[in-house]
């Protein structure tokens, strides 16, 4: 079953991917969210929520950055220096677009 699981995530990510690369950010969104349901490590998780985070900042929707930005921190092995920067980064994004200036730069 892991196999099947990892082949549609695999395949969800492509579609995201192609979504993204041609200008349809509500689609890319979707596909990258659905990829969450098979998602089998916590590697996995964090690349769904990174992918999510990048849509949603493209789409000015950054509730959903807040929100994947959240779940991508309570994963266990979020220990990565770049992993940990881009999730602050797009924190600060989403903390800017609030007006939240010193939360934004604390991030």
């Amino acid at each position: 079953t892991n196999l099947i699981k990892e082949s549609i995530r695999m395949g969800f990510n492509d579609f995201g991917d192609f979504y993204y690369a041609h200008g349809h950010l509500g689609e890319a969104f979707k596909s990258y969210v659905r990829t969450r349901d098979y998602c089998t490590s916590s590697k996995h998780i964090i690349h769904m929520c990174l992918n999510v985070i990048l849509v949603s900042i493209e789409m000015g929707q950054f509730m959903h950055v807040s929100n994947y930005v959240g779940k991508a921190e309570q994963t266990p092995e979020v220990q990565d220096p770049i992993i940990v920067a881009k999730l602050r980064c797009a924190l600060g994004l989403a903390h800017l677009e609030a007006k939240h200036y010193k939360l934004a730069a604390r991030k």
